[in-house]
């Protein structure tokens, strides 16, 4: 443990060093005051959910200490601690007491994971704030998808992982898919009474052609063996970019 906790502690200084721009959204979005928890996948609209979603949400508690506690799975207290903005639910499930936890709405946004890894590709391009901008300048889609294949060995890149826990069961209550995002929010916003129009922005989009063109066989297998769980769970076909099932019974 004294090993991990020094890692952690290296990492988060490192990133503290490195300024974020004015704006730069850092932080998972927990409500008591309309009882939600919004897991925030990247990739999937998230950056235009938060940005409706924050007037409702705690405050900021960034500290580098509670930046620190939040890599580890100990018990927090909600309206004081720090979570992570891209946090995948088990460690939520861990970090929140049970009671609170069971209580919140908790949901999250997916997308068909052909598009999601295009969508991340050319974000890495795109985002010059990114610790690969640099690197990612000369990269093919084949370099994109090595790179995530590298990553995925240390922890799942597929959409599904930030929405079960330890046991691989789903524990968020409601799942928003963005293929009919501007649909599935408004249900959610009627759900969780929010005020003001549901209409969705669009923020942090990324510049590229449909995905498709971006495909061979090749790609599109190994693309597959990355996000199985995504194509088991919500049926995504390369053809068709729209979700055929869901895994939950959505409220």
């Amino acid at each position: 443990l004294g090993l991990h906790l020094g890692e952690v502690a290296q990492r988060v200084v490192r990133k503290t060093k490195f300024q974020r721009p004015e704006g730069w959204i850092n932080i998972m979005l927990i409500s008591l005051q309309k009882n939600f928890l919004f897991i925030h996948v990247p990739k999937t609209a998230g950056s235009s959910l938060h940005h409706i979603l924050e007037p409702y949400s705690q405050q900021n508690n960034r500290t580098l200490v509670r930046r620190l506690m939040n890599h580890l799975p100990l018990r927090q207290d909600i309206s004081k601690a720090y979570f992570r903005q891209h946090a995948k639910c088990d460690l939520l499930q861990r970090q929140i007491a049970p009671k609170v936890f069971n209580s919140l709405h908790k949901f999250a946004a997916v997308r068909n994971p052909y598009d999601h890894m295009v969508s991340y590709y050319k974000f890495i391009q795109q985002n010059r704030q990114g610790s690969w901008y640099k690197k990612a300048q000369n990269w093919s889609f084949s370099d994109a998808v090595s790179y995530f294949e590298k990553r995925n060995n240390i922890q799942p890149v597929n959409q599904t992982s930030w929405l079960v826990d330890r046991n691989g069961e789903f524990i968020v209550d409601r799942i928003l898919f963005f293929e009919s995002i501007s649909e599935d929010f408004h249900k959610l916003a009627d759900f969780l009474e929010l005020e003001g129009s549901h209409k969705m922005p669009h923020h942090n989009v990324t510049i590229r052609s449909d995905y498709r063109d971006y495909y061979n066989n090749d790609l599109k297998l190994r693309v597959e063996a990355l996000y199985k769980s995504d194509f088991d769970n919500f049926g995504y076909q390369f053809d068709s970019p729209s979700p055929t099932t869901s895994p939950l019974k959505q409220v």
